[in-house]
């Protein structure tokens, strides 16, 4: 195994997150796309494909590409049978889901996955309960619940307020998150840097061996 590949994977589905914080989509798709490449070669992550698959499905669903992103889902599922249905690997496919099902008006059964979601007292991630709850607010907007709509609005922008405070008082900026970004790249461009020296250096170990037989097969005729 290729140690310089070693959570490559890793590096760039977090940063797809950076991108898609500073509305950068492109990149988020990108770096998705990289982050599955890079894990499908890693079998140390294989453990992680379920997400990337989810993650995905959940972006093309957000941007209307729903054959794309059934495609993606349909990854996923033959994956579930490997998962332990009670981990946050488990919770964030659900979560991906649920905007898949969305996407595809399948209202009711988005709502009650993602009530099942919302009961969950393991998962404590706060930006997880701010999504279940934005979330479930435009399901029942659009269906019509103007209280429940309400009900879930006020959860997620109390949230969404604490969130944003527990950001300032820790520092954090847009302009953070592009230094972080940033500081990604490098740390990505630093290993395909390693990986192209590595392969470069093979080839010309390569290159050499070749001239080695060749002269030792030419020495062998001349005697």
């Amino acid at each position: 195994k290729n140690k310089h590949f070693d959570y490559l994977g890793d590096v760039y589905y977090n940063q797809s997150i950076s991108y898609n914080e500073i509305g950068d989509f492109d990149r988020e798709e990108e770096c998705l796309k990289l982050a599955l490449k890079y894990n499908l070669a890693d079998k140390s992550m294989s453990h992680f494909l379920l997400v990337n698959y989810a993650q995905l499905g959940k972006y093309y669903a957000v941007n209307n590409q729903l054959n794309e992103a059934k495609k993606y889902f349909d990854l996923a599922e033959k994956e579930i049978r490997y998962r332990d249905k009670e981990s946050e690997l488990y919770y964030r496919y659900q979560l991906a889901l649920s905007y898949y099902l969305y996407k595809t008006r399948k209202l009711k059964e988005a709502e009650k996955l993602l009530i099942a979601l919302k009961s969950k007292k393991s998962l404590e991630n706060s930006n997880f309960r701010k999504v279940i709850n934005n979330l479930l607010y435009t399901i029942y907007d659009e269906s019509g619940n103007k209280a429940k709509a309400l009900e879930y609005f006020k959860e997620y922008s109390r949230i969404k307020d604490s969130l944003t405070t527990i950001t300032q008082l820790n520092g954090l900026s847009y302009y953070q998150t592009l230094y972080e970004t940033k500081r990604q790249e490098n740390e990505i461009n630093d290993q395909q840097n390693s990986i192209l020296l590595l392969e470069k250096e093979n080839e010309a170990k390569q290159r050499l061996l070749i001239i080695v037989a060749l002269g030792v097969i030419s020495l062998f005729f001349l005697l």
